[in-house]
């Protein structure tokens, strides 16, 4: 199998910076580390890849397509933001709660901020 790396570019996440197997966000689940904050949770579970990979989940429950897609946004941009913050290589998977409130960023960014240090605490022993 080919070396998979991470893009160079400024905005977005490369595909191999998304988890997209079933089997891969089984795992995180099962073995994952789980948190949580007011609109989300997040799961996160170490690799051995070199670089952090984030998967989105948003069920219906979270409201129709529009509040869903603008649940998914806003989650990968934040962490595309602060996945530097991440010592150690690993899977995240963050879930938007039913719950989930219309939310600017600068709101999302903060709790995001305090579940990648306690990741970070626990991961990185």
């Amino acid at each position: 199998m080919a070396q998979v790396k991470p893009s160079q570019k400024p905005h977005g996440l490369s595909r191999a910076e998304r988890l997209q197997r079933r089997r891969d966000f089984e795992h995180v689940y099962e073995a994952g580390l789980r948190l949580r904050a007011r609109n989300f949770a997040l799961f996160a579970a170490p690799n051995d890849l070199g670089f952090s990979r984030l998967g989105v989940v948003a069920s219906r429950k979270v409201g129709g397509a529009v509040r869903r897609n603008r649940a998914r946004r806003l989650l990968r941009e934040a962490f595309r933001l602060n996945k530097n913050r991440l010592r150690c290589p690993c899977d995240v998977i963050l879930v938007a709660s039913p719950s989930w409130q219309i939310l600017r960023l600068s709101e999302v960014e903060p709790d995001l901020q305090q579940l990648l240090e306690k990741v970070n605490a626990t991961l990185s022993r």
